[in-house]
């Protein structure tokens, strides 16, 4: 699979790799064993970390329809020049493209599938294989950001950032393996899966660390290429802080999501053993 940065909802949904479908579990009537009421507090859990992600995933897309629909900082022109300077002043090798509805087909061709989501506004990526910046022809404002990718991924530090998320799908089956160790000294569930959830969030914290920086890039060249323009109110700085601030968020919500994903990969366990 290609190794995307995406400013939107990211495409990959850790929230959604958990089962949405509903789950019945009978319960014997009392008196109720020590193991009964541990049964039912499990079942429970797994009840509320269904609905919590299922909470994450509408929260998401709702963000990134705010996102779609949010107004543009400044005009094209503008834009183009705010990336052309983080071309040249980086040095960056990288080709631009803008994807619309009506060039969608052409640019599917040329570089493959997924790109719906930037046809209509949606999200928008930096490839680092192909040295390629995609942004919606709607929202150019989204390639600054995307640009700012590409400029982390000149650094050795930032490079490992962003790669990162690569591993980030195994991490509920790694916290999974390792919970199974063993118990504590105490007889009680190890550091693992007693923090599972939090393990899962830190895991993608450098992702989402990576994307606040790429777009901090971004606008601080907009501050500097259109300074007078801002200068004069122009040019609303602040909406683009704004829809690169939501964007951002649908990545803290990812993290959430897959630290959801990451405990209840522990729950589930637990009720199939006890089936």
């Amino acid at each position: 699979m290609t190794f995307v940065q995406n400013i939107g909802y990211p495409n990959q949904n850790y929230y959604q790799t958990m089962p949405f479908e509903r789950r019945e579990y009978a319960y014997d009537n009392y008196p109720r064993s020590e193991g009964q009421d541990n049964y039912a507090k499990t079942a429970i859990t797994a009840g509320f970390l269904q609905l919590l992600s299922s909470s994450l995933n509408k929260v998401s897309r709702w963000l990134g329809n705010r996102l779609a629909n949010g107004k543009e900082f400044s005009t094209p022109e503008n834009v183009h020049r705010v990336a052309n300077d983080m071309v040249k002043n980086n040095n960056l090798d990288v080709t631009i493209e803008y994807i619309s509805p009506e060039n969608l087909s052409k640019m599917s061709q040329k570089y493959g599938p997924g790109l719906d989501d930037v046809a209509a506004g949606r999200n928008a990526f930096f490839s680092p294989e192909k040295n390629l910046a995609v942004a919606p022809k709607a929202k150019p404002s989204l390639l600054p950001h995307e640009l700012g990718h590409a400029i982390n991924s000149k650094s050795k530090f930032w490079s490992i950032m962003q790669k990162s998320r690569r591993y980030t799908p195994m991490v509920p089956l790694a916290v999974w393996f390792l919970s199974k160790t063993g118990k504590d000294e105490n007889g009680k569930p190890n550091f693992v899966e007693r923090n599972a959830g939090l393990l899962g969030f830190s895991a993608f914290l450098p992702t989402i660390i990576e994307e606040g920086k790429a777009s901090l890039r971004g606008i601080e060249q907009a501050k500097k290429t259109l300074a007078k323009e801002i200068k004069s109110g122009k040019v609303n700085l602040g909406a683009l802080k704004r829809n690169y601030l939501i964007a951002w968020l649908t990545y803290v919500l990812a993290g959430i999501g897959l630290g959801v994903a990451t405990k209840y990969s522990i729950v589930e366990n637990k009720l199939y053993d006890k089936n």
